[in-house]
Protein backbone atom coordinates (compact mmCIF):
# COMPACT_ATOMS: atom_id res chain seq x y z
CA UNK A 1 0.00 0.00 0.00
CA UNK A 2 2.86 2.34 1.25
CA UNK A 3 3.92 1.34 -2.68
CA UNK A 4 0.78 2.38 -3.87
CA UNK A 5 0.82 5.50 -2.23
CA UNK A 6 4.13 6.39 -3.85
CA UNK A 7 3.35 6.28 -7.14
CA UNK A 8 0.30 8.18 -6.96
CA UNK A 9 2.38 10.66 -5.03
CA UNK A 10 4.44 10.92 -8.27
CA UNK A 11 1.13 10.95 -10.67
CA UNK A 12 -0.85 13.42 -8.50
CA UNK A 13 2.19 16.25 -8.65
CA UNK A 14 1.50 16.71 -12.39
CA UNK A 15 -2.48 16.84 -11.95
CA UNK A 16 -4.07 17.91 -15.14
CA UNK A 17 -7.96 18.83 -15.80
CA UNK A 18 -9.39 15.41 -16.78
CA UNK A 19 -6.81 13.78 -15.29
CA UNK A 20 -7.93 9.96 -13.99
CA UNK A 21 -6.04 11.59 -10.60
CA UNK A 22 -8.20 14.90 -10.67
CA UNK A 23 -11.30 12.80 -11.41
CA UNK A 24 -11.12 10.52 -8.49
CA UNK A 25 -9.46 12.77 -5.99
CA UNK A 26 -12.01 12.46 -3.42
CA UNK A 27 -11.81 8.51 -3.41
CA UNK A 28 -7.91 8.71 -3.42
CA UNK A 29 -8.36 11.12 0.10
CA UNK A 30 -10.20 8.71 1.23
CA UNK A 31 -7.79 5.68 1.00
CA UNK A 32 -5.01 8.05 1.86
CA UNK A 33 -6.93 8.02 5.83
CA UNK A 34 -5.87 4.61 6.55
CA UNK A 35 -1.87 5.09 5.67
CA UNK A 36 -2.10 8.52 7.10
CA UNK A 37 -2.82 7.41 10.77
CA UNK A 38 -1.31 4.31 10.62
CA UNK A 39 2.25 3.55 12.85
CA UNK A 40 4.38 3.23 9.71
CA UNK A 41 6.04 6.73 9.30
CA UNK A 42 7.23 5.59 5.48
CA UNK A 43 3.04 5.26 5.20
CA UNK A 44 2.40 8.21 6.43
CA UNK A 45 5.05 10.22 5.07
CA UNK A 46 3.93 9.12 1.35
CA UNK A 47 -0.03 9.85 2.67
CA UNK A 48 0.79 13.40 3.73
CA UNK A 49 2.71 13.59 0.40
CA UNK A 50 -0.14 12.75 -1.70
CA UNK A 51 -2.42 15.30 0.90
CA UNK A 52 0.09 17.47 -0.29
CA UNK A 53 -0.79 17.56 -3.99
CA UNK A 54 -4.25 16.85 -3.72
CA UNK A 55 -5.18 19.53 -1.40
CA UNK A 56 -4.89 22.33 -4.13
CA UNK A 57 -8.11 21.37 -4.79
CA UNK A 58 -10.69 23.25 -2.18
CA UNK A 59 -13.08 19.87 -2.47
CA UNK A 60 -10.13 17.69 -0.70
CA UNK A 61 -9.54 20.86 1.69
CA UNK A 62 -12.78 20.35 2.93
CA UNK A 63 -12.07 16.34 3.07
CA UNK A 64 -9.10 17.09 5.40
CA UNK A 65 -10.70 19.22 7.81
CA UNK A 66 -13.43 17.36 8.07
CA UNK A 67 -11.73 14.50 8.65
CA UNK A 68 -9.52 15.90 11.29
CA UNK A 69 -6.43 15.24 9.25
CA UNK A 70 -5.45 19.13 9.54
CA UNK A 71 -4.77 17.96 13.33
CA UNK A 72 -2.08 15.29 12.70
CA UNK A 73 -0.47 17.45 10.03
CA UNK A 74 0.06 19.92 12.47
CA UNK A 75 1.47 17.25 14.53
CA UNK A 76 4.28 16.14 11.88
CA UNK A 77 5.73 18.71 12.63
CA UNK A 78 7.36 17.57 15.50
CA UNK A 79 8.94 14.80 14.02
CA UNK A 80 12.15 16.43 14.20
CA UNK A 81 12.40 14.86 10.47
CA UNK A 82 13.19 17.62 7.67
CA UNK A 83 11.35 14.99 5.00
CA UNK A 84 8.11 14.97 6.66
CA UNK A 85 8.04 18.55 7.73
CA UNK A 86 8.34 19.43 4.14
CA UNK A 87 5.38 17.37 3.43
CA UNK A 88 3.28 18.30 6.35
CA UNK A 89 4.27 22.09 5.43
CA UNK A 90 3.07 21.37 1.61
CA UNK A 91 -0.66 20.31 2.87
CA UNK A 92 -0.49 23.83 5.17
CA UNK A 93 0.32 25.82 2.77
CA UNK A 94 -2.67 24.94 0.64
CA UNK A 95 -5.30 24.32 3.90
CA UNK A 96 -4.67 27.84 4.64
CA UNK A 97 -5.62 29.49 1.30
CA UNK A 98 -8.83 29.17 3.05
CA UNK A 99 -9.22 31.86 5.74
CA UNK A 100 -11.26 29.68 7.89
CA UNK A 101 -8.37 26.86 7.99
CA UNK A 102 -6.04 29.35 9.33
CA UNK A 103 -8.13 30.01 12.79
CA UNK A 104 -8.33 26.19 12.98
CA UNK A 105 -4.60 26.20 12.47
CA UNK A 106 -3.87 28.52 14.62
CA UNK A 107 -5.64 26.56 17.61
CA UNK A 108 -3.68 23.21 16.97
CA UNK A 109 -0.53 25.63 17.85
CA UNK A 110 0.47 25.55 14.04
CA UNK A 111 2.16 28.54 14.33
CA UNK A 112 4.59 27.85 17.49
CA UNK A 113 5.31 24.36 15.45
CA UNK A 114 6.21 25.98 12.30
CA UNK A 115 8.73 28.59 14.72
CA UNK A 116 10.08 25.52 15.83
CA UNK A 117 10.62 23.42 12.72
CA UNK A 118 12.34 26.53 10.89
CA UNK A 119 14.96 27.02 14.40
CA UNK A 120 15.81 23.81 14.56
CA UNK A 121 15.76 22.42 10.63
CA UNK A 122 15.95 25.50 8.71
CA UNK A 123 19.87 26.49 8.87
CA UNK A 124 20.32 22.67 7.56
CA UNK A 125 17.49 22.64 4.73
CA UNK A 126 16.72 26.45 2.88
CA UNK A 127 13.91 24.75 0.53
CA UNK A 128 12.57 23.25 4.18
CA UNK A 129 12.45 26.79 5.26
CA UNK A 130 11.39 28.32 2.53
CA UNK A 131 8.36 25.99 2.89
CA UNK A 132 7.68 26.69 6.71
CA UNK A 133 8.34 30.25 5.74
CA UNK A 134 5.46 30.15 3.08
CA UNK A 135 3.02 28.10 5.08
CA UNK A 136 3.22 30.78 8.08
CA UNK A 137 2.63 33.84 5.36
CA UNK A 138 -0.46 31.74 4.52
CA UNK A 139 -1.24 30.87 7.56
CA UNK A 140 -1.13 34.78 9.20
CA UNK A 141 -2.93 35.96 5.53
CA UNK A 142 0.33 37.74 4.97
CA UNK A 143 0.64 38.80 8.60
CA UNK A 144 -2.72 40.90 8.23
CA UNK A 145 -4.52 38.50 10.73
CA UNK A 146 -3.54 38.92 14.54
CA UNK A 147 -2.92 35.01 14.41
CA UNK A 148 0.35 35.47 15.82
CA UNK A 149 1.38 36.12 19.64
CA UNK A 150 3.36 39.37 19.96
CA UNK A 151 6.41 36.88 21.74
CA UNK A 152 5.83 34.75 18.31
CA UNK A 153 5.89 37.84 16.01
CA UNK A 154 9.34 38.68 17.80
CA UNK A 155 11.06 35.39 17.47
CA UNK A 156 9.99 34.72 13.86
CA UNK A 157 11.65 38.44 13.25
CA UNK A 158 14.46 37.39 14.90
CA UNK A 159 14.87 34.31 13.44
CA UNK A 160 14.42 35.60 9.58
CA UNK A 161 17.11 38.40 10.01
CA UNK A 162 19.16 36.15 11.49
CA UNK A 163 18.85 33.51 8.59
CA UNK A 164 18.74 36.60 6.21
CA UNK A 165 22.85 37.19 6.40
CA UNK A 166 24.51 34.87 3.78
CA UNK A 167 27.57 34.48 6.22
CA UNK A 168 25.37 33.56 9.01
CA UNK A 169 23.42 31.22 6.58
CA UNK A 170 25.90 29.06 5.14
CA UNK A 171 28.34 29.41 7.91
CA UNK A 172 28.22 24.98 8.87
CA UNK A 173 29.05 24.46 5.24
CA UNK A 174 32.29 23.80 4.38
CA UNK A 175 32.23 21.72 1.24
CA UNK A 176 32.49 24.22 -1.63
CA UNK A 177 30.41 22.38 -3.65
CA UNK A 178 27.67 21.83 -0.69
CA UNK A 179 27.96 25.54 -0.19
CA UNK A 180 27.11 26.16 -3.81
CA UNK A 181 24.21 24.22 -3.39
CA UNK A 182 22.81 25.58 0.08
CA UNK A 183 23.46 29.32 -1.19
CA UNK A 184 20.97 28.50 -4.53
CA UNK A 185 18.15 27.02 -2.37
CA UNK A 186 18.76 29.74 0.42
CA UNK A 187 18.83 32.65 -2.49
CA UNK A 188 15.64 31.12 -4.29
CA UNK A 189 13.67 29.46 -2.16
CA UNK A 190 14.09 31.14 1.13
CA UNK A 191 15.13 34.44 0.94
CA UNK A 192 12.61 35.79 -1.13
CA UNK A 193 9.66 34.97 0.90
CA UNK A 194 11.72 35.57 4.18
CA UNK A 195 11.87 38.92 3.03
CA UNK A 196 8.45 39.21 2.20
CA UNK A 197 7.43 37.85 6.10
CA UNK A 198 10.08 40.64 7.34
CA UNK A 199 8.58 43.15 5.77
CA UNK A 200 5.39 42.41 6.95
CA UNK A 201 6.24 41.78 10.55
CA UNK A 202 7.83 44.94 10.93
CA UNK A 203 4.48 47.01 9.51
CA UNK A 204 3.42 48.81 11.92
CA UNK A 205 0.17 47.83 13.56
CA UNK A 206 -3.09 49.68 12.92
CA UNK A 207 -4.92 48.78 16.25
CA UNK A 208 -1.59 50.21 18.03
Amino acid sequence: MVNVAAAINNLSFYQEDGSPIRRHQLAIAKLMLKLVFSSSMDAMLEATRVYGNLSQSKEVREFIVQHKVHRFTVTLLDSKSAEMCFSACGVLINLTLDPPNRACLSLEGASAKLLDCLTDLGPGDWQLAGHVCQAMWNLTGGCSESLLEAQESEWLLEILTTYSDEEEALKWIEDEDERDFHRACWELQFLPVAQKLMKALQRPDPTA
